[in-house]
């Protein structure tokens, strides 16, 4: 019998010990999957967005009513396949603007680079013509930045543009 105790004592201490090795294994990452906030490049999308609202009469004379694009979401998408070959889909990265219509955000980017698109969602609003008619329409701003690599700063800034809108 204390042959067979000696022989049990053992065999659990194994089994503790395997149990405890594989728990420390199996907190590991998945090795077989990408995770793009793990890729060591980084570049910086950074910009100013306003938006023409049109004419306005200023002291006798038409001038254009330029106004930032103060606390808006902004989203830059990043193609997955740009990642890896065979992903699909997009990830996405927000950040919002400041009261002067400034936004920066900083993107993981493969040696490789990566191509982003930048938007705004669309804002309904009125542009005022020359012949100081309000015409209301839809606001709306996208861009797409082709070789973005790391350490890069691309500047994408701009107005956004206007369209008529037949009905709100």
């Amino acid at each position: 019998t204390t042959k067979y105790r000696i022989m049990m004592k053992r065999f659990f201490t194994i089994a503790v010990l395997m149990f405890s090795a594989l728990s420390f294994v199996s907190c590991n990452k998945e090795q077989t999957r990408l995770q793009i906030d793990d890729i060591p490049g980084r570049a910086e999308i950074t910009g100013t967005l306003v938006i023409n609202y049109g004419k306005a009469l200023v002291g006798g004379k038409l001038v254009d009513r330029i106004l930032p694009v103060a606390n808006t979401e902004v989203l830059v998408k990043l193609n997955n396949s740009s990642f890896m070959s065979g992903a699909y889909g997009t990830t996405d990265y927000r950040t919002m603007t400041n009261a002067e219509g400034e936004y920066s955000v900083k993107i993981p980017v493969p040696d490789s680079g990566v191509a982003v698109t930048v938007t705004v969602a669309d804002i309904l609003g009125t542009y005022m013509d020359g012949s100081s008619e309000e015409v209301r329409g839809v606001f709306s701003f996208y861009r797409s930045v082709p070789g973005v690599k790391p350490g890069n700063i691309k500047i994408v800034s701009g107005e956004f543009e206007f369209e008529e809108e037949d009905e709100f």
